[in-house]
């Protein structure tokens, strides 16, 4: 059917869900079952291109309005209204679709499958509302995030070496750019992770970002590699007006255990994609898919200090590692600005007051503007394209 932004055929009529408040938490969408793959060609289509071409099964017959924090899980049928069904090799996706969608209050969305908001009419997200399908420590990993396939093999990013002298540091996660390696532990005895491939082009459908390596061990643990962030495809039949956040960033990462445990890898960022069918306005919007910092590594009588997770409030600014022990390696700073993450350090080989290596910072994901309007107004990193 080629690659039209809007293409009618027969429409037919389902309800999409609304939202309740379960009693001590944040919302819960509650919609109707998941139904379709949204793949077939029988009623009216949005956005373009073979992978992100969405066709709903049936129109949407009521708005999605978001005015309370809200969390949304992709992996539950209930919660979405069809699952949209990849290619080989390409994710399947979870469709939240409705007549408009209006968002004045955080949604947050975590799970295996990358969320698409999809409005027949317009989407907008107000200067309080905002989507967040990154990977904050609040959720397991973000929506989409740490694809068993695509983030396995050559792209997955390695475990630093074990040793009671230090562990090495994790290396940090990769997508569009690559994370950083992680830092030696015991001086250059024990080496840290090195990162995973990173993407050789942009990719033509929606995946999210890839996770950080473990720290190695010293005489206890190291730390945890933090999770890639997740994906997120927003697409009108109409208009797109973003005054808020749209955050798509990977996890900061722990902390080597005392003693000498090495600093884990932190995430790589996820991935944004938007499709205006009319106007585009993104005047105070932030946009961000960036890496988080790596963990510090331990000392023989401390543990390190976590990564920082990017700040929405602050696009354009890095996640830093952790650091301020003297004898632990400092973990890398997260990707930003369409830069790779950094290296964590090494950490000390002074004998007793060795110390684990730092972990490698997060490298950068990707934002994708698929209907070429600019993001005028708007702080984004990376740079969209």
């Amino acid at each position: 059917m080629g690659s039209a932004w809007l293409r009618a055929v027969s429409p037919c009529l389902v309800m999409a869900g609304c939202s309740f408040n379960p009693p001590g938490g944040n919302p819960i969408i509650d919609g109707p079952p998941g139904e379709g793959s949204g793949n077939e060609n029988t009623g009216t289509c949005f956005g373009t291109g073979p992978h992100l071409t969405i066709c709903p099964p049936t129109l949407p017959g009521q708005p999605f309005e978001v005015t309370n924090a809200t969390s949304l899980d992709t992996d539950a049928t209930a919660q979405c209204t069809f699952f949209r069904t990849g290619d080989a090799g390409v994710p399947d996706l979870c469709v939240r679709a409705a007549t408009t969608i209006h968002i004045t209050a955080p949604l947050e969305a975590s799970g295996d499958h990358p969320l698409v908001l999809l409005a027949t009419g317009d989407i907008t997200i107000d200067a309080t509302g905002s989507v967040d399908v990154s990977s904050n420590g609040d959720v397991d990993h973000g929506a989409g995030a740490n694809n068993t396939t695509l983030c396995m093999g050559s792209f997955a990013s390695g475990t630093g070496s074990s040793s009671q002298n230090g562990g090495g540091g994790g290396a940090g996660g990769s997508f569009l750019t690559a994370g950083g390696a992680g830092g030696s532990g015991d001086g250059t005895n024990n080496a840290g992770g090195s990162p995973g491939q990173s993407v050789v082009a942009p990719p033509d459908y929606l995946r999210g970002g890839c996770q950080g390596g473990e720290g190695g061990r010293g005489a206890a643990g190291g730390g945890n590699g933090g999770a890639g962030g997740g994906a997120v495809y927003l697409v009108a039949g109409g208009a797109i007006t973003i005054n808020g956040v749209i955050n798509a960033s990977g996890q900061g990462a722990g902390g080597g255990q005392q003693s000498r445990g090495g600093g884990g890898g932190a995430g790589s960022g996820g991935m944004i994609v938007i499709f205006a069918t009319s106007a585009l306005d993104t005047t105070g919007a932030r946009l961000l898919a960036n890496g988080g910092g790596g963990g510090e590594g331990a000392t023989g009588g401390t543990d390190g200090g976590g990564g920082e997770n990017p700040d929405p409030a602050d696009p354009t600014n890095d996640a830093n590692g952790g650091s301020g022990l003297n004898d632990g390696g400092n973990g890398g700073d997260g990707a930003v600005n369409g830069n790779s993450g950094a290296a964590g350090t090494n950490g000390s080989g002074s004998g007793a007051n060795s110390g684990g290596g730092g972990g490698g910072g997060g490298g950068g994901g990707y934002i994708h503007v698929l209907s070429s309007q600019p993001l005028t107004g708007a702080v984004a990193s990376p740079p969209p394209s």
